[in-house]
């Protein structure tokens, strides 16, 4: 039997970049005719949109650009007369890529896309046999990282659907989502909050709770659909989630523990903010709770959530068509417009958003005891602008008071994106036996990069763009500061305090180094402490700065795959000991990057640093934990205010970094600064000993030591504590793509986009 020769090819396709199979948007292609019969060439996207038509001239290739819809392109060759002899496809994906030739900005995108993919938990639970994919397993925060991950993540819709589909009939959803720690018993973690607010899922594999004084999740989980139907270009799958954005609605306008019937607007506990804790002045039991009795407050951000609610499900109406459909998307604009009137009358005072305003107390006599509630701006005010709540002139004076207040306050505080302003005093908010919450720490006055992100949005949102870009940049610069990282939420302190000017050295350890930081990164070495993907594969590599101290990590890729010691105080897992050759180096101090490979009891010597000296002297450091080390899990130089003692000694140790592994969220190093008693000896050698403490022989992990000639000196604790960071890098990267490149997707799926660059505003000449 005789095979079929196969049909000639009427034309080859060519793209500008071969190392790649799948095409990038506006990526160049050639179409070059082989059929002499081919006169033209028609090219259409993944809807089947023509985007090209281009005629064969002279044998010339066809060029053309890729753009349109994702999926497959469809490349169709034809005749003279229009009859087609050919066709050929590829795939366009489409990648989220931001460039500038001055500037910071997208280097903080670039770098905040990194620290996304580190920080966020990306978990996968397995949960009745299906898995859902959670950047974060508190839906909230979950949503709010969405708003940069609908950019970068493949799947965007799973996540949701856990809380989607678990809605309760009266349309409330659920807030987060954990093992239960006691499995199979049932666990307090959650049964504490009270009949209707736990449930156990998977055969009491998980415990899933709804903090009750919380009154956002229903127009979160509503957001996350817009974002997660917009990033898709999935009609069918936003459809079907409707219903449940209808249930979830009522539940927010009407249920008893919502609704407001008084003024028709949402209210709540006194929060601060939107966190889970209620003042113990206004709260007559758990402060999670909703007690009997309990006052209730309305709040600007539970309200501009609603109003958004409602124009986001008539934006997903509107699309879908019919009738029906339009008019219930106007009667969802109507309904909105009236709530967004009554909340600007009520809570809107001059040039801002009041925070808790009550529903019913009297409100001179509530203001006595905390303070004007009219005047105290939180965390959420970005949040409301970027909801579209205020008018436009409206949105510019709180601007422009945010730049007020800064410039006022500028002596106690290096940024203006404060978590609460004016912070509350102990006795406007007891706490710890009358001691209050820590002015300028958490959610009582700290700087938080999420406000940061969502100030700069507005302001490019608002016309004044030149603020905008001005954030970025000191968002950039804090990042620079903060060793590379961008937390989500910073100490209330002036701008960087004034340190002696230190030159520092770094001293060679390639010699003796004997651990790797990623696991399978080089097979041959072991990475870390020999745990797998609990391993250190984030630190930073290369000489820069961790605070104020300079280091020199090695990079493992120059040192056939060794950038760490580790010293074993039993000798299994490693020498005991070793000797760093030191070449004559004279120092003011010495700086050591360390940590202990396991948890020791506090107080007990991991090991000792012995410092030789040329004319043959020997000072010795101790190194205890909690003082001056630390282990390398769960990293920290908070004080523990709750145990009465230290992580560590924070006049000579400090974090040097903390990150993510394949594991854990917060795994990191320690650096001690010891001051050397004879800085005019040159030191030759530094001898470094592990001890067996602990159960499990203690030991030493080493990953740099530099000698700095200044004495040692250590800049004020710059980060606070209480908040994701994924939650906050998000809020910047949105203010970075849709504020400054100005990309706002007007569809989904990018089928209508408005471009509206702010680059003028910035230090860029071409993006």
């Amino acid at each position: 039997m005789r095979s079929r020769a196969p049909k000639p090819v009427p034309a080859v396709l060519t793209k500008e970049n071969a190392e790649t199979i799948y095409w990038r948007p506006l990526e160049e292609g050639r179409i070059t005719a082989l059929d002499k019969r081919a006169a033209r060439a028609i090219v259409s996207d993944g809807e089947r949109r023509i985007y090209f038509t281009g005629d064969f001239v002279a044998g010339r290739p066809v060029r053309f650009r890729a753009r349109g819809s994702a999926g497959e392109h469809w490349v169709g060759i034809f005749d003279e007369s229009g009859g087609r002899i050919g066709s050929m496809s590829f795939v366009l994906k489409a990648r989220t890529e931001m460039s500038c030739d001055r500037g910071p900005y997208t280097d903080i995108a670039n770098r905040i896309e990194q620290l996304l993919r580190k920080n966020a938990e990306n978990r996968s639970l397995l949960i009745n046999g299906r898995l859902y994919r959670m950047f974060v397993t508190w839906g909230r925060d979950h949503v709010h990282t969405l708003k940069a991950m609908k950019y970068l993540a493949d799947d965007v819709k799973s996540g949701l659907e856990y809380w989607l589909e678990s809605q309760e009939p009266n349309g409330m959803f659920w807030d987060c989502i954990h093992p239960n720690p006691d499995y199979p018993a049932p666990t307090w973690f959650g049964e504490a909050l009270g009949k209707g607010w736990y449930r156990y899922d998977d055969g009491m594999k998980y415990i899933v709770r709804r903090i009750p004084v919380e009154a956002d999740c229903e127009f979160l989980y509503t957001e996350g659909v817009w974002y997660a139907w917009k990033a898709s270009g999935d009609d069918a799958w936003m459809a079907a989630q409707l219903p449940r954005l209808e249930k979830a609605l009522k539940y927010n306008n009407s249920h008893r523990d919502r609704w407001s019937r008084k003024h028709g607007l949402v209210r709540r506990s006194m929060c601060m903010d939107s966190w889970d804790f209620v003042n113990p002045l206004f709260c007559n039991g758990d402060h999670r709770c909703i007690n009997p009795g309990d006052p209730q407050f309305l709040f600007h951000s539970d309200n501009s959530g609603l109003y958004a609610s409602y124009w986001r499900m008539a934006e997903m109406y509107e699309h879908l068509g019919g009738e029906a459909n339009q008019r219930r998307a106007a009667q969802l604009r109507k309904e909105g417009e009236a709530l967004r009137q009554r909340a600007n009358k009520k809570l809107f005072f001059g040039n801002c958003y009041g925070h808790m305003i009550p529903e019913t107390l009297p409100e001179k006599e509530v203001y006595a005891r905390v303070g004007d509630e009219r005047k105290r701006m939180s965390l959420s005010t970005g949040y409301t602008i970027n909801r579209r709540m205020p008018t436009h002139a409206m949105a510019v004076k709180i601007l422009k008071e945010y730049q007020r207040r800064g410039k006022a306050r500028r002596g106690e505080s290096f940024a203006e994106w404060w978590t609460m302003d004016p912070p509350y005093l102990s006795h406007q908010w007891p706490r710890g036996g009358g001691k209050g919450f820590p002015i300028g720490e958490y959610m009582n006055g700290a700087i938080c990069t999420i406000i940061a992100g969502e100030l700069a949005k507005a302001a490019f949102d608002h016309g004044m763009e030149a603020y905008g870009a001005d954030i970025l940049e000191r968002v950039w610069k804090l990042s620079q500061r903060d060793g590379g990282e961008l937390h989500q939420v910073y100490r209330r302190l002036p701008e960087n305090p004034r340190l002696p000017k230190a030159r520092f050295r770094a001293l060679d350890l390639r010699a003796v180094v004997n651990r790797g930081l990623r696991n399978g990164a080089h097979p041959e070495v072991v990475a870390w402490t020999g745990e797998g993907d609990n391993d250190m594969r984030n630190l930073p590599v290369g000489r820069r700065k961790f605070g104020a101290i300079e280091f020199d990590v090695i990079d493992p890729k120059t040192n056939g795959g060794r950038a760490v010691l580790r010293l074993d105080g039993r000798g299994k897992e490693g020498p005991r000991s070793v000797t760093i050759p030191v070449d004559g180096v004279k120092a003011q101090s010495l700086f050591f990057m360390h940590a202990t490979p396991r948890s020791i009891p506090h107080h007990d010597v991991a090991g000792v640093y012995d410092v030789s000296y040329a004319d043959g002297s020997v000072e010795r450091i101790h190194l205890r934990t909690g003082y001056e080390i630390g282990h390398w899990w769960g990293v920290t130089d908070t004080p523990d205010r709750r145990r009465g003692e230290d992580k560590v000694n924070r006049d000579v140790t400090r974090v040097a970094w903390r990150g993510a592994n394949g594991l854990w969220k917060n795994v990191g190093l320690y650096m001690h600064g010891w001051n050397n008693p004879h800085p005019d000896s040159a030191i030759v050698a530094i001898r470094a000993e592990a001890y067996p403490a602990g159960a499990r022989g203690g030991g030493l992990m080493l990953a740099a030591i530099s000698a700095s000639d200044q004495p040692v000196a250590f800049e004020p604790r710059i980060r606070s504590y209480g908040l994701p960071d994924c939650w906050s890098q998000a809020a910047v990267y949105y203010a970075v793509a849709e504020g400054l490149a100005g990309i706002e997707d007007l569809e989904r799926g990018f089928s209508r986009v408005r471009i509206a660059p702010r680059w003028a505003a910035s230090q860029s000449d071409a993006a």
